[in-house]
């Protein structure tokens, strides 16, 4: 059995910064700022609120205000909140707007299944900062109209596996959502179990229905090292007190998904102990560091993918592994810009 340790999230991948798809936004618009004094609209279709607000409409507003300080033509952005009204009606109105060629968004797998035909139907960019199934992204890829700024689930499977590995875990209980999301973990965990000497020694899908009880009953039963779930904040937080409450010892691994403050504010100490990976800066770039002087706080889990006004950063398209573990503290509330 591995020790519980306290929440801890270890830091997987950078991507592309907001300073790229900006810069492609102006050359979809065809034209400069000496010849089109208009300014750059991007749409955007993001949750600014609710378990799936894990990304900073405030760190964007912050790129966009840096770039705008800049020579060239105004950014400027229409955001939508996705967390309130319907994500298909806010696609079709930005998608028809003249003056918007790109959009960044959405947040999950599913929405991307409702919105993208809309938007590259329309001959729009979409361009989203945490879809990372392949099941479904690849759908999309023969357009070349979507494009993510963040890598596949594949690598974030073997990341997972590999650390479970190095921690002498055998067993692991596996439970996915039923999403396009969670199938891409159902298809991939396998392999990348058995790549690391991992048993699964038993896999659940976990529906809006499912009765989290008797999933942990089953668990209980399973006797793992550990659970890995690959679900969204309200199940992940579901999932722990099913698990708290049937008396299982197992520790709990959440993908990426699973991270954000609700899980925090829902769970409160009992969120100590509960492991996952996350997406996170490139260190070598200042972003993490520049984000806390202004904000008074770590960048959430998928700003490293939005906002990014650090000349610094690499080449658009450029990666490089950030690993450097990183810690979630107590939640708090979003902060706002110092002055």
């Amino acid at each position: 059995m591995t020790p519980r340790s306290p929440l801890l999230w270890t830091s997987l991948f950078p991507a592309l910064t907001l300073f790229c798809i900006v810069t492609l936004a102006i050359s979809s618009a065809g034209c400069t700022a000496a010849v089109d004094p208009d300014p750059v609209r991007i749409g955007v279709l993001l949750p600014a609120s609710g378990p799936l607000a894990m990304h900073s409409p405030e760190g964007l507003a912050w790129a966009a205000d840096a770039m705008n300080r800049q020579d060239g033509r105004t950014i400027e952005l229409v955001y939508r909140d996705t967390s309130t009204g319907n994500i298909s009606a806010y696609a079709e109105e930005l998608a028809g707007r003249e003056d918007i060629d790109i959009i960044i968004g959405p947040a999950t797998s599913a929405e991307l299944v409702q919105v993208a035909p809309i938007v590259t139907g329309r001959g729009k960019l979409l361009i989203s900062p945490s879809v990372t199934t392949g099941l479904v992204t690849g759908e999309f890829n023969d357009s070349g109209l979507f494009w993510r700024t963040c890598p596949a689930d594949g690598r974030q499977a073997e990341a997972i596996f590999g650390l479970l590995r190095k921690d002498g875990v055998e067993d692991v209980s596996l439970v996915t959502g039923d999403t396009p999301y969670g199938e891409t973990f159902a298809r991939l965990a396998p392999a990348a179990a058995a790549m690391n000497g991992i048993r699964i020694t038993g896999a659940v899908s976990l529906t809006t229905s499912g009765d989290l009880s008797a999933i942990a009953a089953q668990i209980v039963e399973e006797e793992p090292d550990i659970v890995v779930a690959a679900v969204y904040p309200e199940e992940a937080a579901g999932l722990s007190d099913a698990l708290s409450a049937a008396g299982s010892p197992a520790g709990l691994f959440l993908t990426d998904a699973g991270r954000s403050p609700y899980l925090l504010e829902s769970l409160g100490r009992q969120a100590e102990g509960i492991r996952g990976t996350s997406l996170a800066p490139d260190p070598s770039t200042g972003y993490a560091v520049a984000y806390e002087e202004i904000f008074g706080e770590a960048p959430p889990a998928f700003a490293a993918q939005t906002p990014g006004p650090n000349r610094s950063l690499p080449p658009c398209g450029g990666s490089s592994p950030a690993t450097a573990p990183s810690r979630a503290g107590t939640p708090r509330r979003r902060a706002r810009p110092r002055r």
